[in-house]
């Protein structure tokens, strides 16, 4: 949890590297025992939260066409939203922050500031209570579009789902001094997705094509860049793999629909489309997979039966 941590070389993150060498941490490799986390709740310690919704919409249902177009325009704003924050976040938002050493995050943990002590410099304790979180905002635009067409060999129609958000901002601390974050765009956030589905109907049965999408999201900005300089393993630049590639998911199913029940029967992830890798220290991880959000699929291709 300590991003002032030169085990595999310096932070990646310009701003960590900096707040780590004020602090008389350049090269600090930790050793010995793990650092006491301790959690509760807020009783006493917490306000309720409080929010604010502004959307605008309109639907367009054209003559010539069985085909129906939305578009809903959203703000959203979460004020003392009660959240937990993890060990880890608490440290690197300390080191990260353009406030250091005045950011609050850097009161919740203590560091062992004994020369004398086995565990000089390492972390000792972090507090990870519930907490307020100052507030929480998005702004962003959903389209839902719907085409259908009958024929006399069998019905088509077509839905396709997007929501493209503008902005995703998360401001810790009120005042002048803070700054909102934006993970808009980060991985676990995409600025991008949509889902769609095609099917064909002729009597008792369905026959459908559906496919989602996860736009491309990357942490380089977050952390200061892709690269970074070695120390402790001699000169020259690594290179960390801070981004999720676009994704596109693709499934089929058929369906028998009679007076009594249904039975459908299809495959997820068609073509078995593996979840992109990042490097170690980008995000949360499993194995090489991103595990923030759940937009990718982590198990491949697989078959499922429902009958109702």
């Amino acid at each position: 949890i300590d991003p002032c941590n030169y085990t595999d070389g310096p932070p990646a993150n310009a701003n960590i590297a900096a707040n780590c060498a004020a602090a008389g941490l350049t090269g600090y490799i930790p050793f010995g025992s793990s650092a006491l986390i301790t959690t509760g709740g807020g009783a006493g310690n917490l306000d309720a939260e409080t929010s604010e919704a502004f959307t605008l919409g309109f639907v367009v249902t054209p003559t010539f066409a069985d085909l129906s177009i939305a578009l809903d325009y959203f703000e959203i704003e979460i004020n003392d939203q009660v959240a937990q924050l993890g060990s880890g976040s608490i440290l690197s938002g300390c080191y990260a922050s353009p406030n250091y050493p005045n950011e609050p995050l850097c009161t919740l943990f203590e560091r062992d500031n004994d020369p004398s002590s086995p565990r000089y410099q390492q972390i000792l304790g972090v507090s990870d209570n519930y907490v307020n979180i100052n507030s929480q905002s998005t702004r962003g635009l959903d389209i839902t579009a719907r085409y259908e067409h009958e024929t006399s060999f069998g019905d088509f129609s077509a839905d396709v789902q997007g929501t493209w958000t503008f902005e995703d901002q998360f401001l810790l601390f009120s005042g002048e001094d803070f700054e909102p974050d934006d993970f808009n765009g980060t991985i676990g956030d995409p600025d991008f997705t949509a889902n769609a589905r095609v099917q064909f109907a002729r009597g008792d049965w369905r026959y459908n094509w559906f496919s989602d999408f996860v736009s491309r999201v990357s942490n380089d900005e977050r952390l200061g860049g892709s690269t970074g300089t070695f120390s402790s393993r001699g000169p020259g630049l690594f290179y960390f793999k801070q981004y999720a590639e676009p994704q596109f998911y693709h499934g089929a199913s058929i369906q028998y629909r009679g007076d009594k029940f249904a039975v459908t029967f299809g495959v997820n992830n068609l073509f078995d489309e593996t979840p992109p890798s990042v490097s170690t220290g980008s995000t949360t991880r499993r194995g090489i997979v991103p595990l923030v959000g759940t937009q990718y699929d982590y198990r491949g291709r697989s078959g499922f039966l429902r009958v109702s």
